[in-house]
């Protein structure tokens, strides 16, 4: 090769290898971010179907939620109709108050009936509910002993399921959680023959 040859075919070559290099060098990040913005795409419109799902549920759960608490409104309203156990829980607040115990919680479960065995008087063939109480209660040492005393000696206190005392820093007295079973009798059932 000579040097006519290499001056005419060099400029060819440069601008040839500068086109490639500027076609490389520009599409080739380009590319990249293509990329990079399709996957980002793609898991974007993969959450949103996935919200999108959640969404067209909601109606449905609503549903569900609605029907749960009609029937558990329903179910409190038929509880403290039957077993009086509101109008329980209010005298028992009385009582507590009268002695100058605080309640810091009075949670009664769900009663149980209990069908004892018969018998030919007529006591023994009534059904009884027994009543879980769970309470927290906090006052004077003197106070809170009156009240658990008091409450032991009830005609509808049936036994003691747990008890603990403990001293209450707070206000230098006494603190104490239980849970007592209180003996219902059903009014609808206590029919007493008058002869």
């Amino acid at each position: 090769m000579n040097r006519r040859m290499i001056r005419r075919w060099l400029p060819t070559v440069l601008y040839g290898t500068a086109t490639v290099a500027i076609l490389l060098f520009g599409f080739l990040p380009a590319s990249h971010k293509a990329r990079t913005s399709s996957r980002q795409a793609r898991a974007t419109e993969e959450a949103l179907d996935a919200k999108l799902a959640v969404l067209a549920q909601l109606p449905q759960k609503q549903t569900r939620l609605d029907s749960l608490v009609r029937s558990l409104t329903t179910f409190r309203n038929t509880l403290r109709g039957t077993d009086e156990v509101d109008e329980i829980m209010r005298d028992m607040v009385k009582r507590a108050r009268a002695a100058q115990v605080e309640f810091w919680y009075l949670n009664p479960s769900l009663p149980v009936l209990v069908t004892l065995v018969e018998m030919p008087d007529s006591l023994a063939r009534l059904d009884l509910v027994v009543l879980p109480v769970r309470f927290d209660c906090r006052g004077d040492f003197r106070n809170v002993g009156k009240f658990i005393e008091a409450e032991e000696e009830r005609p509808d206190f049936c036994q003691w399921q747990e008890l603990a005392l403990s001293a209450d820093l707070r206000t230098r007295g006494v603190q104490a959680k239980g849970e007592i079973l209180l003996f219902l009798v059903p009014v609808a059932r206590f029919t007493e023959n008058t002869s």
